[in-house]
């Protein structure tokens, strides 16, 4: 649900509290076009009026296609209120991965885990991370059809272990 005052017609991409990724519909007509593998859409509903609210839909990025567990498993915690909780292999909490002296530390996988999984330019990790939902996990191939039509992204990599 978006807040029909933040719709704004200027919007390319957006997000939606906690970490929902929305485009608009003049977007989702350029990735379609590029028959992106595991890029699905969900509709954005308008909370309330505004005059100043885009006439065209706004829509959710989504992915059937569910990612294997990450394998730094041993660097995961569970924020806290008060501090970090160890984690203790409850995946229905969300996860952050703590790898000093990095702040943003980098989701590990299996390169032999990816190969079984088939090629995919879209996808969502099997952990809640960083949010109290999956994260989207991109190709090169989207992220560089991004960067060269001027759709705004907020990427961090993704590192492949071999076997």
């Amino acid at each position: 649900m978006l807040i029909a005052s933040k719709a704004k017609p200027s919007i390319k991409v957006g997000r939606i509290f906690p970490n929902w990724i929305i485009v608009a519909s003049k977007v989702r007509r350029l990735l379609e076009n590029q028959s992106f593998k595991g890029l699905e859409f969900g509709e954005v509903v308008l909370k309330g009026k505004s005059v100043h609210a885009s006439k065209e839909p706004f829509w959710e990025i989504k992915s059937p296609i569910v990612l294997p567990k990450m394998a730094n498993t041993h660097l995961f915690f569970h924020p806290g209120r008060e501090a970090p909780e160890q984690f203790t292999g409850d995946y229905t909490k969300i996860i952050g991965i703590s790898d000093p002296p990095y702040n943003n530390s980098e989701p590990h996988y299996r390169c032999v885990e990816l190969a079984a999984l088939g090629s995919f330019d879209i996808a969502r990790t099997f952990e809640n991370y960083n949010e109290p939902h999956p994260a989207l996990v991109i190709s090169q191939r989207f992220y560089q059809f991004c960067l060269k039509n001027k759709i705004p992204l907020n990427v961090q990599p993704v590192r492949i272990d071999p076997d």
